[in-house]
């Protein structure tokens, strides 16, 4: 991002307002997608979301003033939106109860590989290459999937496809949004993500700017503290064998929340180190394993009907809480990590105050 502000001469806030924006468009899109999917087949959606995310990261790349990129980078969240929310729509066509629970924590951790790995991959990319070959890297890798997918996916849409009725689709998500437990676990998981959105969205010009690091050294770094949710996933996936979703997201709530306080304390001591902000936000973002992929599967467990609208609307809220949380951080100062520990303070405890609210009776979602 720093290179971004360079080339196109403007300031960070308003490139870091690309990852913004890129996330409302990701937001918006599943609100369309989800009864597509359902009328379409999760397959078709898949595969034209791949061709759009191909054409949009070039776009990206070719971008010779911001207003052009930041129109782009909110293309680029559409296309995005209507891949995640049919693969999603796919799984719970496919699993169901404990094994739903098992393949979501799968999930995250195959999600995860991408923070892990784009960080270091990109620090050497725009190294040698430029920012631009960031986009130029999405873009074959969406190619080729496209083309992979074509052979080998198969649809999982069992059911007479269902036709769209705008009011119908009103109505469920009414009927969603009035669900205690579904819109609780939805405030979890979308505020866990904003967790690591905001964090993403500071640290480049925290460990850049302000500590001095080069693209790869963050690059690098960046990969050793995203490497934690992946270790804290599967963790999970062994841990939910044996205990009940409920208790690790819990375990995973009270972990966030005191290591935030810890990271915290250490900014108001005045230690501006890398690991003085690394450690505490590796062990957040590992704490992120145990709670994303249960309250993801327990959102979703008492859907029967019309996964692809309850698909849709987790979604759509969930990046709104990433898009909103990306826009707070942009604004705050980066002299020191104080800003962005209060800010991963209050969202975790905003998730603890939230679970606390559910109904522990886990009322049943209306028929979808």
């Amino acid at each position: 991002m720093p290179a971004m502000s360079l080339y196109f001469n403007v300031s960070d806030a308003l490139v870091q307002f690309s990852l913004s924006i890129y996330l409302i468009g990701f937001a918006l899109s599943p609100l369309i997608c989800g009864p597509i999917t359902d009328r379409f087949g999760r397959r078709r959606v898949i595969l034209c979301g791949l061709v759009a995310l191909t054409i949009t990261s070039l776009l990206c790349a070719v971008a010779q003033y911001i207003e052009i990129l930041l129109l782009a980078r909110f293309l680029m969240g559409l296309s995005c939106g209507f891949i995640v929310v049919a693969n999603q729509s796919m799984v719970r066509d496919s699993f169901q109860g404990n094994r739903l629970i098992r393949v979501a924590s799968y999930m995250s951790m195959t999600w995860s590989l991408v923070p892990i790995i784009a960080p270091a991959l990109g620090g050497y990319l725009q190294s040698y290459f430029g920012w631009q070959s960031n986009f130029y890297a999405i873009a074959l890798y969406s190619f080729t999937s496209l083309l992979y997918l074509l052979l080998a996916l198969k649809e999982s849409l069992q059911r007479p496809p269902q036709k769209i009725k705008p009011t119908f689709i009103i109505k469920k998500y009414g009927q969603l949004l009035r669900n205690r437990n579904f819109m609780i676990y939805v405030i979890c998981t979308g505020l866990n993500f904003a967790v690591t959105t905001a964090f993403v969205t500071a640290a480049p010009f925290l460990f850049q700017d302000t500590l001095g690091f080069s693209p790869v050294a963050f690059g690098w770094l960046s990969l050793a503290i995203a490497f934690s949710y992946l270790i804290g996933t599967y963790l999970n996936t062994v841990a939910t064998k044996t205990i009940e979703p409920h208790k690790m997201i819990l375990f995973g709530i009270l972990l966030t929340c005191g290591m935030s306080t810890i990271g915290l304390l250490i900014g108001e001591l005045g230690i501006l180190t890398a690991q003085a902000i690394a450690i505490p936000a590796s062990i957040i973002i590992l704490a992120g394993g145990f709670i994303y992929p249960n309250a993801a599967a327990l959102a979703f467990e008492p859907i029967t009907k019309n996964i692809g609208l309850a698909s849709a609307l987790y979604i759509s809220l969930q990046l709104l809480c990433c898009a909103m949380s990306s826009a707070i951080v942009a604004k705050l100062p980066e002299h020191n990590q104080i800003p962005i520990m209060s800010f991963l303070l209050i969202a975790n405890l905003l998730i603890g105050f939230a679970y606390l609210l559910r109904d522990k009776q886990e009322d049943k979602l209306p028929a979808l």
